[in-house]
């Protein structure tokens, strides 16, 4: 083999990860409502009052930690959102611009390792990893 020719995947390499991020990214644009029913902007100030008294107050029933009580959401989402802002010392609206596209970016490269371990080739791993 000529030895120009391991460097000729390297492009098509950067292509495909490039383009599985702008998929990834875009398959998370919301086009639909959320499920839950819930605005925008109770779910922040759900999460800015956790930042401001340090605790889950709102949990009154041990339902309410699923979003089973009218009026909740589950808390799942509040604390990480809550402790992302916190950690990285960012405004409320600053981190919640940043956290849905990270973590989007973090699970499918997660499902793509993980889809590796099952075996397959590369396509099989992109195309489970979408």
């Amino acid at each position: 083999m000529p030895a120009g020719c391991a460097t000729m995947s390297s492009p098509a390499r950067r292509a495909a990860g490039l383009w599985l991020v702008a998929v990834t990214l875009l398959l998370r644009v919301p086009f639909v409502p959320a499920p839950t029913g819930i605005d925008a902007f109770l779910y922040q100030s759900q999460v800015r009052a956790t930042l401001d008294v340090g605790a889950l107050f709102w949990v009154t029933r041990p339902a309410a930690l699923w979003g089973l009580v009218p009026g909740t959401i589950p808390a799942g989402a509040t604390t990480l959102v809550a402790a992302g802002s916190a950690l990285t010392g960012l405004p409320l609206q600053e981190y919640l611009l940043l956290h849905s596209p990270l973590l989007a970016l973090l699970g499918t490269a997660g499902f793509w390792l993980l889809a590796g371990e099952a075996g397959g080739g590369n396509r099989g791993r992109w195309l489970a990893a979408l």
